[in-house]
């Protein structure tokens, strides 16, 4: 069971970063680096819509590269730096290098581009303010996960608690594409919320099913679920869509929950139906 294709995703964003990133920008006063200076953030990678990255940085995962004077670079994700080297090539190309990898980044209209064969990453630069901000984020994101931590080492709630499982057994839809269908609500180990989905593929094509980003309300308050999963034909998964915490703490909270599930095509990123979810 895969817990959301945001995570999963980030693994090929860390794999092209560690394989470096990039930068942009027009110099001045003939000096070409300053043209990169600064703190960039990521705005494009593979796999990733803008509303991926947006809810990523809502599930405290954050990546932006600082290229600070005297050619020192930060690559920085969740908080975590990994140090490395950058040196402007020109006012339009600079050479990144983390881990003994290097890799030439690209500026044009102030965004800096990375392309690695054929996949590309692309980062904006930042206000001071705005950077300032991103990185105390990142920096707060990092310190709740080391509490987490603390608290799974010290016997705490966390990753302890039973789950509390009501069966629901309420089928979604059936026909040539798919068969979904609601098996129970759960609170699970985490303390998140949400519903375990059955989803048969019936269809000839590998298919991906999410849910619908900005659809789903609980008890008429808008909350979005994490629900991504890939099914290969004539097979089926169990998988869970929860909701965060802060908008469902418990499970008595979830109730008249709708929204809509997309089903779109694997390979090429179609959308092939919608289906309404109302439980």
């Amino acid at each position: 069971m895969k817990r959301n294709r945001f995570v999963l995703a980030l693994a090929t964003v860390v794999a092209v970063c560690l394989a470096l990133v990039g930068c942009s920008g027009s110099g001045g006063d003939g000096d070409p680096t300053k043209a990169f200076l600064g703190t960039w953030d990521l705005t494009e990678a593979p796999d990733l819509t803008s509303e991926d990255i947006d809810l990523m940085k809502a599930l405290g995962i954050y990546c932006y590269v600082d290229l600070q004077d005297e050619g020192k670079a930060e690559l920085n994700l969740m908080g975590e730096p990994l140090e490395g080297t950058w040196e402007a090539k020109s006012a339009s190309e600079c050479d990144i290098t983390f881990e003994g990898e290097t890799a030439t980044a690209t500026l044009e209209d102030d965004l800096l581009s990375l392309d690695m064969d054929g996949e590309v990453m692309s980062f904006k630069r930042l206000s001071d303010e705005d950077a300032t901000k991103l990185k105390e984020d990142a920096a707060s994101a990092l310190d709740s996960l080391a509490e987490s931590e603390e608290g799974e080492d010290a016997g705490s709630s966390w990753g302890d608690d039973e789950e509390i499982v009501e069966e629901v057994n309420q089928q979604i839809v059936n026909d040539d594409t798919c068969t979904i269908e609601i098996v129970n609500k759960k609170t699970d180990w985490a303390g998140d919320s949400g519903y375990t989905l059955r989803i048969t593929n019936n269809s000839a094509s590998d298919i991906c099913v999410d849910a619908l980003w900005g659809t789903f309300s609980v008890n008429g308050t808008m909350a979005d679920p994490v629900l991504s999963e890939t099914i290969k034909p004539g097979c089926n998964v169990e998988t869970f869509m929860w909701f965060g915490q802060s908008d469902v703490p418990d499970l008595a909270s979830l109730v008249s929950v709708e929204g809509e599930l997309e089903v779109y095509d694997a390979n090429t990123y179609e959308t092939i139906a919608t289906y309404p979810f109302a439980a």
